[in-house]
Parts: structure tokens; C-alpha cells; sequence
């Protein structure tokens, strides 16, 4: 176990990125969750859900961990393999995901964060952070690899970013002009 991770720093690691999320969620403003460009073609609805998709099988690691259980299969057709077809099963969650409302995919956003923090504080260190508690896990301790946010600031956040700088930019204008 690394001496630098335990159950209280993944707590504070999940709340830490709620706290984030939350921000990045008023700075985007429901308003513009639906205009198109955030990230390619979809939208910053798009993104969230695209997120929900995937912090969803670190909640399902957790629960299969307190239920003495193996993990629930991905939400994606079974066939599509998580390593070398991550292009069509995100593709699978944008057209599964893209006539859900914005509302519905925003509560389930927080609820996430809300099972995230409850599972994590439901299960002890060693269910955590010990590699081979779980044969499931291949050898890699389960609290760690739950912790998906760094798919959020390495892949979307410099894009969003940039999307948002560029609505800013051509507010910036309308109103000089």
C-alpha cells in the first residue's frame, strides 16, 4: 500500500473534485450545457454524460466491494473492449445518452459524487487500498483506480477551456458591436 494514499485522502480527493465540478458547472451555466462545440460536435451535456458513463464503473467496483461481489458489466454492449475500442463505446454513450435531458443527466452527475463518497466511506482501508483484496482487480488496489477524475483534466478540461474562452470572446464582441 502507498503510504501516500489512504480512505481519508481519497475522501478528500473526491470532495476536492466535486468542488471542481461544481464550479465548472456554474462557470459553463446550464444555458449553454446544449449549444454544440464543446468538445468536437458534442455538447457540455454531452460531456457529462460521456463522464457519468465512465466514473460509473468505479461506482460499480465499489458496490461489487461492499457486496462481496464482482462488478456490474459496463452500461456498453458487451463485445466492445474497453482498451481498444474506446472510440465506438463512446460513441455508444453519446447516442445512448444525447435525448436524455439536461436535468436528468446533471442529477445523475451528483448522485455520483453522493455513491462516490458513501461507498468509499462504507468500506474499510484494506478494501481500498490493499492490491489483492479483490482478484477482480488484477492486482491494483481498488480505491485509486476509482478516482477517474484525471480523465476529466487531461482529456476535456483544455478543451473546454478553450470553448469557454471562445463564448467569452464572441460575447466580448457582440456587445463592442
Amino acid at each position: 500500500m502507498d503510504a501516500a494514499i489512504n480512505k481519508n485522502s481519497l475522501l478528500d480527493r473526491i470532495k476536492f473534485e466535486r468542488g471542481f465540478w461544481e464550479t465548472l458547472l456554474e462557470e459553463v451555466g446550464e444555458a449553454r450545457m446544449t449549444q454544440p462545440g464543446a468538445t468536437g460536435h458534442w455538447t457540455f451535456k454531452d460531456v457529462i454524460a460521456h463522464l457519468n458513463a465512465w466514473r460509473q464503473q468505479g461506482i460499480n467496483k465499489l458496490t461489487a466491494a461492499k457486496q462481496h461481489q464482482l462488478p456490474a458489466a459496463p452500461a456498453w454492449p458487451a463485445f466492445l473492449d474497453e482498451e481498444t475500442e474506446t472510440e465506438q463505446i463512446n460513441e455508444w454513450i453519446f447516442e445512448t445518452n444525447r435525448h436524455r435531458s439536461l436535468q436528468d443527466i446533471l442529477s445523475e452527475s451528483r448522485r455520483q459524487f453522493d455513491q462516490l463518497e458513501e461507498l468509499t466511506q462504507s468500506l474499510s482501508e484494506q478494501d481500498l487500498l490493499d492490491p489483492n483484496r479483490f482478484a477482480w482487480m488484477q492486482g491494483n488496489p481498488l480505491g485509486p483506480t476509482i478516482l477517474t477524475f484525471s480523465h476529466l483534466h487531461e482529456e476535456h478540461e483544455p478543451m473546454l477551456r478553450a470553448w469557454l474562452d471562445k463564448l467569452a470572446n464572441k460575447q466580448m464582441q457582440d456587445e463592442q458591436a
